[in-house]
C-alpha cells in the first residue's frame, strides 16, 4: 500500500462536447482533485485526532468507542462507521460503538508497513506482522466474545483504514460490470498490546517529537524565596547579605534549574529546533555558577541585583514550562508518519490524564496565525541565554522606567542589569518582535531603543498601563545625592511614591543628630502647634490676673471677669486648660527626645534599596 500523497496529480484534462474520453483523462482528472482535497485536511487544516474518538467504557465483555473525527497524514478523514446494507455503504451517524467480539486481523491484502517488525537474525533480515485482534459491535464469521481475550488492560486501541486496489473479475461477452478496479477504503478498529503499540509510535515522527507528556512531569517547577526585611536581617550588613544568600542558594535551586535546563534539552530539543543552541547550553552551568555561584564569604556589593537576576531567569524558565504541553503545531507534516492509523489510546487510561499511545491534534499554523508557540517557546529559550550572558550592572544617573509586576516578564521593562543590545530586544517581548517593534521595549538603557518620545520619555506620556515604577541607576551612590535625584524625579513627575534612606551598622559616636533632621519634621510640626495654642490660653490667663487691684481689694476687679461664681469656674476651668496644655507638650517634647534616640541605633553603612 503506498500513500496517496507520496505522489500528488498536478495537471487534468478538461472536456468539449462530444469527445471521446481515455481511462488516463478520466483518472487524472478525478486524481487531480483528490490531491488537492488530502492536502487542504493535512497541510491547512492538520492531522491527529481533532475530537471524540474516546474509550468511553472498557469491561471484560466489551468496549466503547465515542464518535469523533481524525485526520491522518495522508489526508484521510476518519469517523466511525457501521454497515448499512450488504454493500459498501456505511452509516456515520451514531453517538458511540460497542465492541463486544474480535477475531485475529491478519492484514492480507494492504501490507501496511506499520504493522510489521523487522527482525534480523544471523544478518538476514526479515519481518513479522505484529500480533493483532480486530474488533467488531457483533458475531461476525470466526469472531469469538471479547471476554475470552483477556488481559485487556494490556491493550492499545487503533485505528486503521485498509486502503488497497482489488482487482475485479475480468469482463465477459455478457457481463462487464466489473470493469475497472476497485479502491477500497474499509476502516478496521484493532487492539494491540502496549509493547507493540509503543513499537508503532516510534516509527512515527510526528508522534515521537510530541509525546512529551512524561517528559513534561520531570521538569523541576521552580520558585525563588522572598527576602523580607525585618530587624535581624537588616540588624547588619552581613545579616542582609546572608538573608540574599539562603534566598539564592535555598531548595536546590540553582542545581533544579540546570538539570531543568538539561532535560529540556534532551526532552524537547526536537521539537523545539534547539540543534543551534546546543553550544549554549552546554555553557549554561558554567556562566549561571559565575553570575550567582558565589560564596557567602566573597557576595559582590550588586547582590541584590543578582538576586534578581536569578528571579528573572527563573520567571523565563516558567513561561516555557507553560508552553511545552500546548505546543502540536506543525507546519508541513511529515506525510509518513501515519498515513492510514491513528492511535486512540490504552484500555487501562480510560479515565486517566494525560494518556499514552494516543494522537493528539497538530494544527496547521493557517489555525493558529502562523508558528505562535512553538516560536514564542524557542525565543523564551533564547532570551535564558541572553539575560545570563548580559547580566552587568554600573552606576549611571538616576532614572525612573514605568514597568508591570504581573504576568510575564515579557510585559515587563528591560531591567537596568541587563545589556539591552538588539540580541536580548527581540527575544525579550515575543508579540513586540512578531510586530517588528522589538526597539519599542522600554528599558532603563534607552541608546538603542525606537527614537519615538514615548519610548526615550516614557514619564512625559501616560502611564495609565503599567502598575509598577523601575528606580535604577543609584546603586552606588551617595544615599543623600541618590534621595535627592530621587525625590526631584518624583516630584518633576507627579509620581505616586515615597522614598527612605534605610541604614545599617550606625556607630552613634559619630552619629550627627542634625543629619536625620527630615525624619522629626512631623514632629516638630505638632510641636509649633501646641505651642502657639499654649501661647494663646496662657494670654487670657494673663489678661485675668491683670484685672485686680492690690492696693483696694475688690474695688478694681473687671466685674465682667469675676462677676459671679460662673465667672470662676470659668477661670478655673481655663486654668486647668493651660495645665494639661503644657503636659500636652511635655509628651511631645519627650516623644521627640525618644525618636532621636531611636535614630542614633542607626547603622553606619548606608545602603539604598
Amino acid at each position: 500500500m503506498a500513500a496517496k500523497l507520496t505522489e500528488i496529480t498536478t495537471q487534468y484534462h478538461t472536456f468539449v462536447d462530444d469527445q471521446v474520453l481515455t481511462k488516463d483523462q478520466l483518472n487524472g482528472f478525478i486524481s487531480y482533485f483528490e490531491d488537492q482535497d488530502r492536502m487542504t485536511r493535512a497541510f491547512l487544516h492538520g492531522v491527529g485526532t481533532v475530537c471524540g474518538l474516546n474509550l468511553k467504557k472498557v469491561t471484560e465483555k466489551s468496549i466503547t468507542i465515542t464518535q469523533g473525527v481524525g485526520v491522518t497524514t495522508d489526508g484521510d478523514l476518519i469517523t466511525l462507521r457501521q454497515p448499512v446494507s450488504a454493500g459498501g455503504v456505511k452509516s456515520i451517524e451514531l453517538e458511540e460503538l460497542v465492541l463486544t467480539h474480535f477475531r485475529k486481523f491478519e492484514d492480507k491484502f494492504a501490507a501496511y508497513p506499520f504493522f510489521r517488525r523487522v527482525k534480523t537474525v544471523d544478518g538476514n533480515t526479515t519481518t513479522e506482522l505484529i500480533e493483532m485482534w480486530e474488533l467488531f459491535p457483533e458475531e461476525v464469521e470466526n469472531s469469538t466474545p471479547l471476554e475470552s481475550l483477556g488481559n485487556l488492560k494490556d491493550k492499545t486501541v487503533l485505528l486503521y483504514l485498509e486502503s488497497y486496489a482489488k482487482e475485479g473479475d475480468l469482463c465477459t461477452t455478457v457481463d462487464c460490470d466489473n470493469q475497472g478496479v476497485e479502491q477500497v477504503a474499509r476502516l478496521r478498529i484493532l487492539l494491540v498490546s502496549k509493547n507493540d503499540a509503543a513499537y508503532i509510535a516510534k516509527n512515527d515522527s510526528i508522534f515521537s517529537a510530541h509525546d512529551v507528556a512524561q517528559k513534561f512531569t520531570e521538569l523541576p517547577e521552580l520558585a525563588v524565596r522572598r527576602v523580607v526585611l525585618n530587624q535581624l536581617n537588616a540588624a547588619n550588613y552581613s545579616a542582609l547579605k546572608q538573608a540574599y544568600y539562603g534566598a539564592i542558594n535555598s531548595d536546590n535551586l540553582l542545581s533544579n534549574l540546570i538539570k531543568g535546563m538539561a532535560d529540556l534539552h534532551s526532552g524537547f530539543g526536537n521539537l523545539l529546533q534547539l540543534e543551534s543552541l546546543k553550544n549554549q547550553f552546554g555553557k549554561f552551568p558554567e556562566i549561571l555558577k559565575n553570575r550567582v555561584g558565589f560564596t557567602q564569604a566573597n557576595m559582590p556589593f550588586d547582590f541584590q541585583y543578582r538576586y534578581d537576576l536569578v528571579k528573572d531567569l527563573v520567571d523565563t524558565w516558567n513561561e516555557i514550562r507553560c508552553l511545552l504541553l500546548s505546543l502540536k503545531e506543525i507546519c508541513f507534516p511529515d506525510i509518513n508518519a501515519f498515513p492510514k492509523h491513528l492511535l486512540l489510546g490504552n484500555l487501562d487510561e480510560v479515565n486517566v490524564e494525560p494518556k499514552k499511545n494516543r494522537h493528539s491534534f497538530y494544527k496547521s499554523p493557517a489555525l493558529t496565525c502562523g508558528m505562535g508557540k512553538l516560536n514564542h517557546c524557542r525565543i523564551l529559550v533564547q532570551r535564558m541565554f541572553e539575560m545570563l550572558d548580559g547580566y552587568g550592572s554600573k552606576s549611571g544617573e538616576v532614572k525612573i522606567t514605568p514597568s508591570n509586576k504581573l504576568p510575564e516578564l515579557s510585559f515587563r521593562s528591560v531591567p537596568f542589569y541587563f545589556r539591552v543590545d538588539e540580541k536580548l530586544l527581540k527575544v525579550w517581548d515575543f508579540i513586540k518582535t512578531e510586530k517588528f517593534g522589538h526597539t519599542k521595549n522600554l528599558s532603563y538603557h534607552r541608546q538603542n531603543l525606537s527614537d519615538l518620545p514615548q519610548i526615550q520619555e516614557p514619564l512625559h506620556f501616560n502611564t495609565d498601563r503599567f502598575d509598577f515604577l523601575r528606580i535604577e541607576g543609584h546603586q552606588g551612590k551617595n544615599y543623600k545625592t541618590a534621595l535627592e535625584e530621587i525625590l526631584d524625579l518624583k516630584e518633576r513627575h507627579g509620581l505616586a511614591f515615597d522614598a527612605k534612606a534605610l541604614s545599617v551598622n550606625v556607630n552613634t559616636e559619630n552619629l550627627n543628630i542634625d543629619d536625620y533632621e527630615c525624619e522629626f519634621e512631623d514632629l516638630n510640626m505638632l510641636l509649633r502647634a501646641w505651642t502657639a495654642e499654649q501661647e494663646c490660653v496662657l494670654a487670657e490667663v494673663s489678661q485675668l490676673f491683670s484685672g485686680f487691684n492690690t492696693a483696694e481689694p475688690g474695688k478694681n476687679v473687671k466685674e465682667s471677669l469675676v462677676a459671679g461664681r460662673r465667672t470662676s469656674d470659668s477661670n478655673l476651668n481655663l486654668l486647668t486648660h493651660a495645665r494639661r496644655e503644657t503636659s500636652g507638650t511635655n509628651r511631645i517634647l519627650t516623644n521627640l527626645d525618644a525618636t532621636k534616640a531611636t535614630a542614633e541605633k542607626q547603622t553606619k553603612e548606608q545602603v539604598v534599596f
